[in-house]
């Protein structure tokens, strides 16, 4: 599930800030709106063997004289259930000094009104890893601000029932914010067997069409079909390294923003955007990959939808997965209890000859002349 959030200044009024919240979801069992708001999307989550639990996707009042209205929320959705609860998301609150860096300190009594309002919803904060700043404003400048106000708070209950989740703070984004995974442990081990593709990334890269020209060239006594064979073999094995090196290039990207992203030396930050250019370049190659897996050619490139290319190419690997089978006895059979043997079966059944007389066939038939 993913639950975002945006601010924009309307056309208009470049002094009118829009925002909004989004939640969006796949894989759920079934998901039911509890309240909304404009500051707020409460839900109930049930996912199978899980059980239930609540998810409160949040956005703080961004103005000041205004954020007891946000704690006075806070208080009045713990009231309303006692369920497992997980509230995330943009609070615009810090909870310590240390919290901000650049610009005026955050006065004191936000500060602790925010650590009331927590205190009697009954929240505690849920362990980040990753960078600790996950907004800022006014980059390569003197007005740099940077700021903790996106975070995970969870209840008792929640935390009992989901000990083994963790959240990241994400190392880059497009936006102000750096975007929160949390991680809700639930998954299903899958093991794939894999066909070779021809990627479309390959033709991006030099070495492919120099890969196929000498293997073309230099095999002059090998006919067609074999030369295909050998450059499947060939490009199978480059793109395997290849994706192994853009995996640690995006890696190395990563490290980088992480080590200089609070670095307020110049040189630092041209090498952070050096590394950030090469990051998004990276990530735009992932995406005509996953354009491609999905089958939505139509679409142009660089419409920057990796994850509607990702989820439509998963939507197409379950509809293609045969997961159980009934056989002629009205049982059913998984990968765990014969279902090889049913579509065996089925097959040979099928080819094999039953009480059938072939001689007015063979009588019609001519016969083979030495």
């Amino acid at each position: 599930m993913s639950c975002i959030s945006w601010n924009y200044r309307g056309l208009g009024n470049p002094q009118a800030v829009q925002w909004g919240l989004a939640l969006l979801w796949r894989s759920v069992s079934s998901i039911t709106l509890l309240s909304s708001s404009q500051h707020h999307i409460d839900t109930e989550v049930f996912i199978e063997g899980v059980g239930n639990w609540r998810l409160t996707g949040y956005y703080g009042e961004a103005d000041r004289n205004f954020r007891h209205l946000s704690w006075q929320r806070l208080r009045m959705l713990a009231s309303h259930h006692e369920a497992p609860w997980v509230c995330l998301g943009d609070f615009n609150d810090i909870l310590s000094p240390s919290e901000k860096r650049g610009g005026r300190p955050q006065p004191s009594r936000l500060i602790n009104g925010f650590r009331d309002a927590l205190s009697d919803s009954g929240l505690i904060e849920f362990p980040m890893t990753g960078y600790p700043f996950t907004w800022e404003h006014g980059r390569n400048s003197d007005g740099w601000v940077e700021s903790r106000l996106d975070r995970v708070f969870t209840n008792a209950q929640w935390c009992t029932r989901f000990s083994n989740s963790t959240a990241e703070v994400l190392g880059f984004s497009t936006s102000d914010h750096l975007p929160i995974l949390l991680a809700v442990r639930c998954f299903v081990d899958q093991r794939h067997t894999h066909r070779f593709r021809f990627e479309n990334t390959w033709l991006r890269e030099a070495g492919c069409r120099t890969l196929i020209s000498d293997i073309w060239q230099l095999s002059p006594d090998m006919d067609v079909e074999g030369k295909l064979v050998a450059c499947r073999t060939a490009l199978k094995s480059w793109g395997m390294n290849l994706r192994l090196l853009h995996k640690a290039e995006m890696d190395e990207s990563l490290a980088i923003m992480a080590r200089l992203r609070g670095s307020r030396l110049q040189v630092h930050m041209d090498e952070f955007l050096r590394a950030k250019s090469r990051f998004f370049h990276l990530l735009n190659l992932r995406e005509i990959f996953w354009k491609q897996r999905a089958k939505q050619f139509w679409l142009k490139e660089g419409d920057a939808n990796t994850r509607f290319f990702h989820n439509a190419a998963s939507a197409r690997k379950r509809k293609n997965t045969i997961v159980k089978l009934l056989d002629d006895s009205n049982v059913w059979h998984d990968k765990n209890s014969g279902l090889e043997e049913v579509m065996s079966g089925y097959f040979m059944s099928l080819f094999t000859s039953h009480d059938c007389n072939s001689e007015p066939v063979l009588q019609v038939s001519p016969a083979e002349v030495e």
